[in-house]
């Protein structure tokens, strides 16, 4: 084998590993960004569905009925225990309660 030839290959394989890296790396930053867009996303629509079940909340202390909806796949329940309102936030996983403050 020539010695152009051995040089070649050399720069070839080189090439080669450096293209591979670096598709490794942008796929791993691909991957990150969308794993942070997909908490960001669950974030924003447990923010909504808090806000959601504090005017159910509200509605439910002024009229004295209890209710019970269905929003972005969280099951809602307002009940009262002891004399205080509350929500209940139940995603199938996780149960949360939101009780009605000062009121």
């Amino acid at each position: 084998m020539k010695k152009g030839n051995v040089v070649t290959l050399v720069l070839a394989v080189l090439l080669l590993s450096i293209c591979t890296i670096t598709s490794l790396f942008a796929l791993n930053v691909v991957s990150s960004n969308r794993e942070n867009t997909q908490l960001m996303l669950e974030a924003s629509v447990m923010r909504g569905v808090r806000v959601s079940a504090e005017k159910l909340l509200l509605f439910s202390m002024e009229h004295g009925k209890k209710l019970a909806v269905e929003i972005n796949g969280y099951h809602l329940e307002t009940d009262e225990i002891n004399g205080s309102w509350c929500v209940r936030l139940d995603n199938g996983d996780e149960e949360e309660i939101i009780f009605a403050e000062g009121r």
